[in-house]
């Protein structure tokens, strides 16, 4: 089912395969049509997806001020007062917060508001170096703890799929 995608990735050089990359490959072969995005930063990734649909959301604070979502609000509330009043989404990529009790919550908000048959991606989940993940933040270069969101999904969902692409710092 998937293999057409996977022989596409590892057909590629590692620093050469992005997140969008594999956003809009899932989204070509599912023909997914409503995409959501949690952590937009400069846009970059939201603006390269190709699809019918796109809804962003980030609190835009801080170092990220200048993100420009949908959804100028945190995921939590989000989920709590704006998902429930929009369809479905097919796709969500989860790039938020990178403390894993926050990615936990986003990705069981995100299985609520998830079609039959969609698809979650989670960005960060290899840091190639501790200090990458250690929460708070310490390094320029920040990947945080998804990791454990990753491991602790695995443990508790056996019934749903899960795989990390080593690539663009994590793949999930």
């Amino acid at each position: 089912m998937l293999k057409n995608i996977f022989d596409k990735i590892l057909g590629r050089k590692k620093h050469e395969f992005k997140r969008h990359d594999l956003i809009n490959m899932l989204i070509d072969h599912f023909l997914y049509k409503r995409y959501l995005e949690i952590g937009v930063d400069k846009s970059a990734n939201f603006t390269s997806i190709r699809c019918e649909s796109k809804t962003s959301v980030d609190p835009a604070e801080g170092l990220y001020a200048h993100a420009k979502p949908t959804y100028q609000i945190t995921s939590d509330e989000f989920f709590r007062n704006v998902a429930p009043t929009l369809e479905k989404f097919d796709i969500i990529f989860i790039d938020g917060l990178h403390h894993h009790k926050q990615v936990n919550r986003d990705i069981e908000n995100s299985l609520k508001y998830l079609n039959e048959n969609g698809s979650i991606v989670l960005h960060d989940c290899n840091p190639a170096k501790e200090i990458h993940q250690s929460v708070p933040r310490k390094s320029t270069l920040w990947n945080g703890d998804v990791w454990k969101s990753i491991v602790e999904f695995r443990n508790t969902n056996k019934e749903l799929g899960c795989l990390v692409i080593d690539t663009d710092y994590g793949l999930g």
